[in-house]
């Protein structure tokens, strides 16, 4: 008897929840290769916002949504702070709209815009 759709779904969170399935690619490389007969599986409503997790919008790891991933757009960006701007600078040099980013992204881009 193949697993139904609730069946795969709770599956993926608890993999997501026990960090076996790391990044978005893999969460849907998994999602494919389910075997179920019913309506496809969304990665973010299905799998992911059930249990408060989400992606970054820059490299595609699942975090915990409030604790993992830092919200650029609720941020409130100081002109005189060099860290802030730093960020801001690497954001417009990459050219791409991110709501919510990684630690490890937000690291980087710091980096990238204090060169």
């Amino acid at each position: 008897m193949k697993p139904t759709r609730q069946d795969i779904i709770e599956d993926l969170q608890n993999r997501v929840l026990h960090n076996r399935i790391p990044a978005l690619n893999d969460l849907k490389l998994e999602i494919g290769r389910a075997e179920y007969e019913d309506e496809p599986i969304d990665p973010y409503e299905d799998v992911l916002s059930p249990i408060g997790f989400n992606t970054c919008d820059r490299c595609g790891n699942i975090q915990v949504s409030d604790l993992g991933l830092f919200w650029l757009d609720s941020f409130d960006w100081e002109d005189g702070n060099p860290t802030d701007q730093a960020v801001l600078k690497a954001l417009a040099e990459e050219n791409q709209y991110y709501g919510a980013i990684c630690y490890d992204c937000l690291n980087e881009l710091k980096k990238k815009g204090k060169k």
